[in-house]
């Protein structure tokens, strides 16, 4: 199912028990995803967004369930 890029419907998503990941970096350099509880991506939520930046929100598709990935960056996955 194609997700919008719209808050709400990632916190209705969350609060509904949906599968929440975190990761920190790029995955191609080697970060690998874990999932998180449904109260810590309560607790990061608020400071992650759609789009670039440090901390990006990202619609996933995990054993073929839609899934939330919380992706932290560094100055370092700039290089």
């Amino acid at each position: 199912m194609k997700r919008s890029n719209d808050k709400n419907e990632v916190l209705e998503f969350i609060n509904n028990g949906g599968k929440c990941f975190y990761q920190y970096g790029l995955g191609f350099r080697g970060a690998t995803k874990r999932q998180i509880t449904k109260d810590k991506a309560l607790e990061l939520f608020p400071k992650y967004s759609f789009g670039m930046g440090f901390y990006e929100l990202d619609w996933i598709t995990i054993d073929g369930e839609d899934a939330v990935l919380f992706n932290e960056f560094s100055e370092n996955d700039l290089y």
